[in-house]
């Protein structure tokens, strides 16, 4: 959306918030001794965007989006770089 939110994503945190709250919502197909259908969350450094590799039980689109949408941002990722005056000029 704009430099806060992809300043928000860059915290490893938030990310790992992301994929561990959208697991227990929509549920893994997962088991012990498969530590590759682990949840993951991956950011692009050039654009921002972040991407999520997740193998749920239920497969439908929309719920996992919505779950996505649903985890909170945690106190220690939220950060404001546009509220300052180098963030302001950093961004034009």
């Amino acid at each position: 959306k704009d430099d806060d939110a992809r300043a928000t994503l860059a915290n490893l945190g938030q990310r790992q918030a992301i994929a561990h709250d959208t697991a227990a919502i929509m549920g893994l197909r997962k088991d012990i001794g498969t530590p590759e259908f682990t949840p993951l969350v991956r950011l692009d450094l050039e654009t921002g965007r972040a991407a999520m590799a997740i193998v749920p039980v239920e497969q439908d689109v929309g719920p996992l989006l919505d779950a996505v949408r649903s985890v909170p941002v945690i106190e220690g990722a939220r950060t404001r770089p546009l509220a300052t005056k180098p963030g302001r000029r950093a961004a034009d």
